[in-house]
């Protein structure tokens, strides 16, 4: 699958997305950086970050004023 810029659910899922790039690329290093973060999103993806050789999530939050 070619790399997008953004992913916004409307023409391709976002798990599908990452389970196609880490089923092409499964011994990678995989970050995400997000405000929004469902833990139970997490096992559409499970059983392909198994293989990555690393992985790190940084959760933001929204300022409040």
């Amino acid at each position: 699958m070619s790399p997008k810029k953004i992913i916004d659910n409307s023409d391709v899922r976002l798990s599908a997305f990452l389970n196609s790039v880490l089923e092409e690329i499964p011994n990678t290093q995989f970050d995400i950086a997000t405000a929004f973060f469902n833990i139970q999103a997490y096992a559409l993806i499970e059983n392909n970050i198994q293989g990555v050789k690393g992985f790190r999530l940084l959760l933001g939050k929204a300022l409040r004023r």
